[in-house]
């Protein structure tokens, strides 16, 4: 009888262990859980403002794109009339001669 009470001791003692690692498991299994659906938030709002700022970005590089193409026109223009300036001053001064 002293054996037995010894057994159902441990059993109880047993018992009790697993009922508190069934209830931490529980417990970790809910805060994972709850990790995973925060993280899996965060991911997608960062994944939504990446695709934002990709597009800001591509809006930003083509209107770097034409105000170069632009200056770069520009360029042209200025150097053209330059050239025709000295052509004329060139012009007026032999006259003058």
């Amino acid at each position: 009888m002293c054996k037995s009470a010894i057994s159902e001791g441990k059993r109880d003692t047993h018992e009790q262990q697993r009922l508190k690692l069934t209830s931490s498991i529980n417990v970790f299994s809910s805060q994972l859980r709850s990790s995973t659906e925060s993280n899996k938030r965060s991911v997608e709002t960062l994944e939504a403002k990446l695709t934002k700022m990709k597009a800001e970005w591509e809006s930003s590089k083509l209107a770097h794109e034409a105000t170069r193409a632009e200056f770069e026109s520009y360029k042209v223009r200025l150097a053209q009339r330059l050239k025709k300036q000295k052509e004329f001053s060139v012009l007026v001064c032999v006259q003058q001669t």
